[in-house]
């Protein structure tokens, strides 16, 4: 399974053709919002005391199908706030319905019931069903500051005509995560990313999630990116940028 990168630079698009993940990068937009926690503390998601299967429809019967859903497993055990991300329309509906009947134990974080956010994975072949259920992992999903400040006292710049962007020096790919490969999932993550004076990313956090742990493979590996630094007036300059990772399968 392939993916196609292309690499923004100022309106340059070069194609590359990789392993895993396709990724861009542009300037971003503000965030005035507070900081959020990179990790949640870990939660367990119980383990099945009734399980469902979903009826196949005749017409898929003889098919290869797939379907993702995001929800929540209460404190109770049962699961809730469903969401399709992907799938057959028909088989969506039939999986959502055998889903709403599954009963978990409840899940457990630090030693106490709690929530849990989780997707769930129920695939068909040739009308033999499997599932798999797993929790959904926390990102951060806003910069450790408040940009605005920064922006406001000269410790952060926007690409600009004064400006000019970093460039990506060391760029490895992100690996496709194992439920969203199962899932045959795809799709793209943006990220929010700080590159400081030295070219390292300082602050790396989700402005758009993809889910099924893909965000987090994402942001594992541009934290590991070298960039060449923006400059202003030819000095390295810490610099605003949106990361763009495309997921696809070939």
């Amino acid at each position: 399974m392939k993916a196609r990168k292309f690499l923004l630079n100022v309106g340059l698009i070069v194609p590359l053709v990789l392993s895993s993940a396709g990724i861009s990068y542009t300037e971003t937009a503000d965030s005035t919002q507070s900081p959020s926690v990179d990790e949640a503390p870990s939660i367990e998601i119980g383990r099945p005391i009734r399980v469902v299967k979903p009826k196949v429809p005749k017409e898929l019967r003889q098919k290869d199908v797939i379907v993702v859903l995001s929800g929540t497993i209460s404190t109770v055990g049962e699961f809730g706030n469903l969401t399709a991300l992907s799938g057959d329309a028909a088989f969506t509906t039939v999986a959502m319905d055998a889903v709403r009947q599954w009963k978990y134990s409840p899940p457990m974080q630090d030693g106490k019931a709690a929530e849990a956010k989780v997707y769930v994975v129920i695939s068909a072949y040739h009308g033999k069903v499997s599932e798999l259920v797993e929790a959904d992992l926390p990102v951060p999903t806003q910069p450790r500051q408040p940009v605005k400040e920064m922006f406001a006292a000269d410790r952060l710049f926007r690409v600009s005509a004064a400006v000019k962007p970093p460039r990506a020096t060391y760029a490895p790919d992100p690996e496709y995560s194992e439920l969203a490969r199962r899932a045959k999932y795809q799709g793209v993550t943006v990220l929010g990313v700080i590159v400081g004076p030295d070219g390292n990313p300082q602050d790396v956090w989700v402005v758009k999630k993809l889910g099924l742990a893909l965000d987090r493979k994402a942001i594992d590996v541009v934290r590991t990116w070298k960039f060449e630094p923006a400059t202003r007036d030819g000095e390295p300059v810490p610099v605003l940028i949106n990361v763009e990772v495309m997921f696809r399968l070939y």
